[in-house]
């Protein structure tokens, strides 16, 4: 029977693998592997200042095929991962895209030490869930503003239009339909750089879909998995 890759999963900016945990309740879990990315949660050392040092740190650890499930700069990671490594089977970018500058105001508030309340909170759908909220919060507490900073920074640096134009795997990118973090036209951009892009849009949820639709996600990722499969 031919071996179906495992997801990679790589969160985003400030986070850590607790935010794929919803996601990795669901039936999709036991094919999934969720990592801290280096100097996240309980990956200690020191936090890559470029989008390319993390991938490279990830890609020589890299021992069997996977499918990349990046989420906004696990995103990013995700496509200078699949230019250098060709166990990368296949990438799935969650809220990503090639670019994703960040604004200035963001960055001084980080630099300062705070997590702007208004990235908080345009990060989430408009009928997110309360408690998935509270949660949140309290999850703002595991990395320091310092690193979260140093990822923002990497994220605003980073331009991998080029090297996403020329990827020649399978390519799922599945946006929110409520996100407010993503350029209103990042669907039609991404496809523009490289056709092999299949989208898919997901309601009832802003920036972070694999918390507030898990569900919803795994499908997605399934039907990649058949997409793969009947290649």
């Amino acid at each position: 029977m031919h071996h179906q890759p495992k997801f990679l999963l790589l969160h985003g900016a400030g986070g850590t693998r607790s935010k794929w945990r919803r996601l990795l309740q669901t039936a999709v879990g036991p094919e999934c592997v969720a990592v801290d990315l280096p100097g996240h949660g309980s990956n200690h050392g020191p936090v890559p200042a470029a989008i390319a040092d993390y991938a490279e740190m990830i890609s020589s650890d890299l021992a069997e095929d996977v499918v990349v499930v990046g989420h906004s700069m696990g995103g990013l990671i995700g496509i200078e991962l699949a230019a250098m490594n060709p166990r990368v089977q296949g990438l799935i970018l969650v809220a990503s895209h090639a670019r994703l500058p960040v604004g200035e105001s963001v960055l001084t508030n980080l630099q300062q030490g705070v997590f702007p309340d208004g990235l908080f909170y345009a990060s989430y759908g408009k009928s997110v869930d309360p408690a998935l909220l509270e949660e949140e919060r309290a999850e703002l507490g595991i990395v320091s503003s310092a690193t979260a900073h140093t990822d923002f920074a990497a994220c605003h640096a980073y331009d991998g239009e080029l090297t996403f134009s020329r990827l020649k795997i399978p390519i799922l990118a599945v946006y929110g339909e409520q996100d407010r973090l993503l350029p209103k036209d990042a669907k039609e951009r991404l496809w523009a750089l490289n056709t092999r892009v299949i989208s898919r849009d997901i309601p009832q949820c802003g920036h972070y879909i694999m918390l507030e639709q898990p569900e919803e996600l795994a499908g997605a990722l399934q039907g990649f998995r058949g997409a793969r499969r009947s290649r």
